[in-house]
């Protein structure tokens, strides 16, 4: 796996286009080092050790850099993270990525890696929840769209994102939501898979699509999309963020955790958007 920091990334577009593609091609991680000021990922830090390695789903990025700035800045120990969907970090994680502390975007993978002794049950938790949005760009026609009808509104004609339903949780809801509706069968051909959360909503930013189905915290910091329509809840299970330490037990992140789902990460949580679940809610399968 391969953690690469956002500012190596500020590059030419086309450099860093086919820089992505090249490192996607060999299954390694794009992510954001959130210690990117101190050496390179993981170097050993002159305080507090060896970094430990947090592998969030895409939509916790803002989050999780924002936490990891404040629990980095008030601790000698030091944390690192890296971003994709679930199914990604949890497939390397299965292939041996050093990852101290994984939190999936929902429950199904995060059991994947329970199966396989690959996390401690004993410290799995739900730390936070989200809800599905139907999202258009910001400069294209407003429509008034209802998911009450059994058919597609006329607005959502043309092509349209979300993430790869068959393994990407915020395409897992949408295709469930969708389902729920009665749209899926005629919505589906117009369907442009997108690796993660995060990559949906950049091709709805870029207009390269009509509209898209993203999570409302994703929504919530773009400027470029607007939202039309909140999915029923109903649609879909529960859109729920478990997290889990691995069986490295790297002491830093066993803290880093238990401060995440404490009063200072409730209160992080809810200056990004997210809802807080009590400290106790524990994520057993």
């Amino acid at each position: 796996m391969l953690i690469w920091t956002r500012c190596q990334l500020v590059l030419h577009s086309s450099r860093r286009l086919s820089l992505i593609a090249a490192l996607l091609v060999t299954g390694w991680t794009v992510g954001c080092d959130s210690t990117n000021r101190a050496g390179k990922p993981g170097e050993s830090q002159a305080s507090g050790g060896p970094p430990f390695t947090l592998a969030a789903a895409s939509s916790l990025a803002n989050l999780m850099d924002d936490a990891l700035k404040t629990w980095n800045a008030q601790n000698s120990g030091r944390g690192q993270a890296t971003y994709a969907s679930s199914s990604t970090l949890a497939r390397q994680i299965e292939q041996g990525a050093p990852v101290d502390l994984y939190v999936s975007a929902n429950q199904a993978w995060m059991d994947h890696l329970a199966a396989r002794g690959l996390i401690d049950v004993t410290s799995r938790r739900n730390l936070t929840h989200n809800t599905l949005v139907l999202i258009q760009p910001r400069g294209s026609p407003e429509h008034t769209l209802t998911v009450a009808s059994d058919r597609p509104p006329p607005a959502l004609s043309g092509l349209w994102s979300t993430g790869d339903p068959r393994h990407v949780p915020v395409g897992s809801y949408a295709r469930d939501a969708l389902g729920s509706l009665g749209w899926w069968e005629e919505l589906r051909p117009r369907l442009i898979s997108a690796s993660d959360a995060r990559g949906a909503l950049r091709l709805v930013e870029r207009n390269e699509v009509d509209w898209g189905i993203v999570y409302q915290t994703d929504a919530r910091m773009s400027d470029a999309v607007r939202v039309a329509a909140r999915l029923p809840a109903e649609t879909h299970d529960p859109i729920v963020y478990p997290a889990a330490l691995t069986p490295s037990q790297h002491p830093h992140a066993r803290a880093f955790l238990d401060w995440l789902s404490g009063p200072e990460g409730h209160e992080l949580l809810r200056a990004n958007g997210f809802p807080s679940f009590p400290s106790t809610a524990l994520a057993q399968p």
